[in-house]
């Protein structure tokens, strides 16, 4: 009789975790619904973006050099004189100083160009 009461037991325990593993699979499946709704949406966006024209940077700088004839490289010696270089390669990662603005240095490529802020310190290493 022992064996059969812990039989009775063991079933409904057995009976307990797979009402939990259901509920955990509901909870899942919409989840699972959400997530594909929200990448839908994210498609829809993509495809929707794709019909639209767009000019890329690549563009830009072709008809400033070709259309309104600016001249690139007086624009990076402006930018960064080639006697400032050799700092430059020395720092390899900063924030370095010029008039007016400042040059964001990283692995030696200038990678974008900020515009002075009063009071701040600009040298950053």
């Amino acid at each position: 009789m022992k064996d059969l009461k812990q039989l009775h037991t063991l079933k409904q325990k057995r009976k307990e975790e797979i009402s939990l593993i259901n509920t955990q699979l509901s909870q899942l499946q919409k989840d699972k619904k959400s997530r594909q709704q929200c990448l839908k949406e994210i498609d829809d966006r993509i495809e929707e973006s794709l019909k639209e024209v767009v000019i890329t940077e690549h563009a830009i700088v072709r008809y400033f050099e070709r259309v309104l004839g600016y001249n690139l490289e007086e624009i990076k010696d402006r930018i960064l004189p080639p006697e400032e270089k050799q700092v430059i390669k020395q720092l390899n990662n900063c924030t370095y100083p010029r008039d007016g603005f400042s040059l964001i240095i990283k692995n030696n490529k200038v990678i974008t160009i900020e515009i002075k802020k009063k009071n701040k310190n600009l040298w950053k290493l």
